[in-house]
């Protein structure tokens, strides 16, 4: 069982360097951690894996779609991520990821891409939280 942030990317960072993949089975192991601590660390670790990336708490977000493709529009919140609760959760890491796929719109909370900022304002385009 993971407890630490650090211990979490330690072991994130081993799995990718030997699968060089980024998705789901990186985080498939168990954690006791705030919620928002969790995503905060599944936020750092998408960051340095894809760099142009990122996941982020938005308000007052617009979504621009196509056929192929949508773009967020929104005021970033810098709270970091409380939208998801302090209460400690216990279980596995992946679980808990994909539990929050679709809530965006009750979150906040996006996964964008090619993200542009302008002063608070932030726009890219949509992907999974987590795939």
């Amino acid at each position: 069982m993971y407890t630490s942030k650090d211990a979490i990317k330690v072991r994130v960072y081993e799995t990718y360097l030997a699968k060089e993949k980024m998705n789901s089975d990186l985080f498939d192991f168990q954690v006791r951690l705030p919620k928002y601590l969790l995503l905060e660390t599944y936020a750092e670790i998408l960051h340095v894996i894809e760099p142009d990336s990122m996941v982020v708490q938005l308000s007052n977000v617009k979504i621009i779609k196509n056929d192929y493709e949508k773009l967020i529009v929104g005021d970033r919140i810098e709270l970091g991520f409380l939208a998801v609760g302090d209460e400690v959760f216990e279980g596995n890491y992946k679980d808990f990821m994909f539990s929050l796929v679709g809530k965006e719109a009750e979150t906040g909370i996006y996964r964008i891409s090619s993200p542009v900022f302008e002063e608070n304002r932030v726009r890219g385009f949509q992907y999974p939280l987590i795939e």
